[in-house]
């Protein structure tokens, strides 16, 4: 939420707050280099996805997980913007490594891997009588397609996910639904 969103976002991509949380983001991170005196590492992560199980939340993952157990999900127009989406067992591995590193400054941790909500949606839904419903009257005015360019990433933890394993994670997180 701090970068302009676009394809490709590196740590220096122009930064753009589309809202409240996001400049309070980029606030804490500046207080953070003032006291610490850059001997710390921020992370600006990505779509984290895999099972939750806490009803009450409002994340991307939730909202799908109960729209399946309903039997019916509804995404607003932004059903065809492409996300960073990184599953939660890849996110681990990147921050052991990271952690590991002793590594100081800024990340970007992602997939690298860009994806439709929609594709997303239908890659998660595997019983056939959930339906996906599109709400044309409904948009997120500060959603917009985008991805991390993750070489920096790459560099320091010696990792790199394959849109296949991405999307076989996908599946698996399915078939625990």
């Amino acid at each position: 939420m701090v970068y302009q969103p676009k394809k490709n976002i590196v740590e220096t991509s122009k930064l753009k707050p589309i809202n409240r949380y996001a400049s309070n983001i980029l606030k804490s991170e500046n207080l953070c280099r003032k006291i610490l005196k850059n001997k710390f590492t921020i992370l600006r992560i990505s779509n984290i996805i895999g099972l939750e199980f806490r009803k009450k939340r409002q994340s991307l993952m939730s909202k799908l997980i109960q729209g399946i157990k309903k039997n019916k999900i509804i995404l607003d127009n932004s059903y065809n913007f492409k996300k960073d989406l990184i599953p939660i067992n890849f996110f681990c591995e990147y921050l052991y490594k990271i952690i590991r590193s002793k590594y100081s400054g800024l990340i970007n941790l992602g997939s690298g891997i860009s994806v439709t909500l929609l594709s997303l949606a239908k890659t998660l839904v595997i019983k056939k009588n959930v339906k996906i419903l599109i709400d044309h009257n409904a948009l997120n005015r500060y959603d917009s397609s985008y991805s991390y360019n993750i070489r920096k990433l790459v560099k320091i933890t010696k990792i790199r996910f394959s849109k296949s394993e991405v999307l076989k994670e996908i599946n698996k997180i399915s078939k625990k639904i």
